[in-house]
């Protein structure tokens, strides 16, 4: 059966080289989900330019299997178009979470548009704690989400109290003041919508809790993105041991 699709918000995600002047890419779209799309000509002609990972576009898409044909595509204004260093590896990173996560075919709108949000938030030096809200919404749509409100046993999370997670159940209290695990009032910032002010410790709480929440869910796809992030910050830690 034929497929047309016209004018489509869509994100591309990943791509890769076919044959000699085309690419395969991931998009994910508003209202068609994941989708394997053909891009002809991308990596020779100066009419049409490849395409950026991360970016967002309106894309017209034909075909009749389960790869379609890129017709036409602009790009967004409202497209994060200058971010640099960590925060350009931040929506790199994002956009593999996407790819890995994401089946196709299955639609997100919600997502697509947190997505949308996100990638503006990027701007803002709160723009860690927004990467974690936004891998929490991730893991929340995908049907993977966790009750914040109440540990397992159905108790308040108190703020003043350490849990630890079972990625299938839930938080519980931690035995020991002593032990690792994340404090209550860490987990109230994944849903709460005001700036708040930078907390070292809390970042590094709510990193460990969704990067281990994600790995289990990834079920050992591996990002490149995490590679990269702990090679640069070794780099770093080596450049000031060895600075005068």
């Amino acid at each position: 059966m034929s497929q047309r699709i016209i004018d489509e918000p869509a994100f591309l995600l990943h791509s890769r080289v076919y044959g000699e002047t085309s690419e395969i890419g991931e998009f994910f779209t508003r209202n068609h989900g994941k989708l394997p799309v053909m891009m002809r000509g991308r990596r020779s002609s100066k009419k049409n330019p490849r395409l950026l990972q991360g970016r967002q576009y309106r894309v017209t898409l034909v075909g009749t299997g389960d790869i379609l044909q890129l017709t036409a595509c602009e790009m967004q204004d409202s497209s994060q178009r200058d971010a640099t260093g960590g925060k350009l590896l931040s929506m790199l990173y994002v956009c593999e979470l996407l790819h890995a996560l994401l089946q196709r075919g299955d639609t997100a709108e919600a997502l697509f548009d947190a997505f949308a949000r996100w990638q503006l938030q990027l701007q803002s030096d709160q723009h860690a704690l927004h990467l974690r809200r936004f891998e929490w919404l991730l893991l929340e749509s995908l049907g993977y989400g966790l009750d914040i409100q109440a540990d397992i046993y159905g108790e308040p999370i108190a703020s003043e109290v350490r849990y630890w997670v079972n990625p299938n159940r839930g938080f519980f209290r931690s035995t020991s003041a002593n032990e690792p695990g994340i404090y209550g009032r860490v987990l109230n910032q994944l849903t709460l919508q005001t700036e708040l002010e930078p907390d070292i410790d809390s970042e590094h709480q709510l990193r460990l809790l969704t990067r281990y929440l994600l790995e289990f869910r990834l079920a050992g796809k591996a990002i490149r993105s995490w590679q990269l992030a702990a090679s640069l910050i070794a780099l770093k830690n080596k450049l000031a041991a060895t600075s005068p």
